[in-house]
């Protein structure tokens, strides 16, 4: 008898033993699964490489659909050795040297330049507004910014000491497109090709406010070519607006100023002093104070 409860103390203390161990796990579990609630679950974001084999011109460089427009517009582009590699704008101007030669490079920048410029002007190059675009430049489409690439690797040239076979008239005629961009790039391009300031600037009605600004602060840097700057400035004053009439001011020497230049400077702000703002005047005044100390005021 006293070994059957013996037995039966010893299976009640087993019992509770597995009951207390099962009761644990399942505490356990149930932390476990609210910690795995409230910890924020972390998406590892791999990249898949799917466009590896795709056109290089796609993403950062050229944009392909456009890409065919323009060639669909001007057939004649693709016959031109550098265009696909010039359309990649991670191509450095050494790299196309080495890639294709600098006579290439000479005749062919130039040439793309020119049919950029011609399917531009009859129909932005067939480039249009898609449906998922908010705004739409037409100053600044993909083959404006190719003709901009041109340009300014035509410049990089110059600056290396060769020469291209783009003539002064070709230069001209980019103004005729109305582009911030393209002015500015051709301003730089003209000038550095060392042709006449003076039919630069006959064309100056036709440049755009960003590009006649670049032409201004060029030639105010350059002390020969400066008095240009200034007849300008005293002959065709409402070509430029108050901010640029300050940047020349504050980018001139004032010791390399001479008396008659301060009072062509003097004249030409003071005669359009009601034009500008109260902010505007005052800061144009002040860098005007820089190359001509005594003048006070324009009442004066």
């Amino acid at each position: 008898m006293k070994k059957w409860i013996l037995l039966l103390i010893v299976i009640s203390i087993a019992g509770l033993i597995v009951f207390k161990n099962k009761s644990n796990h399942a505490t356990a579990k149930d932390h476990l699964s609210e910690d795995e609630q409230s910890t924020p679950k972390v998406e590892l974001n791999i990249p898949t490489h799917k466009h590896q084999d795709e056109d290089p011109l796609m993403g950062k460089n050229a944009d392909a659909n456009d890409m065919v427009a323009i060639e669909q517009a001007d057939l004649a582009i693709t016959d031109l050795k550098v265009w696909k590699d010039m359309a990649r704008f991670d191509q450095t101007i050494t790299e196309l040297e080495n890639e294709h030669g600098l006579e290439v490079l000479a005749a062919e920048l130039p040439a793309i330049a020119t049919h950029l410029k011609s399917c531009l002007q009859k129909d932005l190059c067939g480039i249009k507004k898609r449906p998922e675009e908010d705004y739409f430049d037409e100053t600044n489409t993909t083959a404006h910014q190719l003709l901009g690439r041109s340009l300014k690797l035509m410049t990089e040239l110059l600056k290396e000491g060769h020469s291209i076979n783009m003539s002064k008239e070709e230069l001209l005629s980019l103004f005729d497109l109305e582009s911030p961009k393209i002015d500015t790039r051709s301003v730089e391009l003209y000038l550095l090709k060392e042709e006449d300031e003076r039919d630069l600037l006959q064309k100056s009605k036709d440049i755009t406010p960003e590009g006649f600004s670049t032409l201004m602060n060029t030639l105010i840097d350059n002390p020969d070519k400066k008095p240009l700057a200034l007849a300008e400035l005293n002959d065709r004053p409402d070509r430029f607006s108050g901010l640029s009439i300050s940047n020349m001011l504050e980018k001139m020497n004032p010791n390399a100023v001479v008396s008659n230049e301060v009072s062509q400077l003097i004249s030409s702000v003071c005669k359009r002093e009601s034009d500008f703002g109260e902010v505007l005047f005052n800061m144009i005044t002040y860098n005007l104070k820089r190359v001509a100390s005594d003048w006070d005021s324009c009442s004066n």
